[in-house]
């Protein structure tokens, strides 16, 4: 005797989309103060805050920001793929 299969979850591309939405807003937020924050070091010589902030952005803000879009982009997919089915 075979159970047919459990429903799937309706909530799983919304999910996504407010995960991925998420991510990106964190990234901006942390990336903007990041940049302020950078801008706001000696205005003479070499400005390691500005170094600093930057690797910070490149290396941390970026990736996230990426994941964030990923995220967003395959819920939604799966919204669209729902709605066509």
């Amino acid at each position: 005797m075979r159970t047919p299969p459990p429903p799937r979850s309706r909530s799983a591309p919304t999910v996504l989309m407010i995960l991925g939405s998420i991510f990106m807003l964190l990234a901006v937020i942390f990336s903007v103060g990041l940049y302020i924050w950078g801008r706001s070091g000696p205005s003479y010589g070499e400005n390691w805050n500005d170094v600093v902030a930057a690797i910070f952005i490149v290396y941390a803000g970026v990736p996230f920001f990426v994941v964030g879009l990923i995220l967003f982009v395959i819920g939604l997919v799966l919204r669209v793929r729902r709605k066509a089915a």
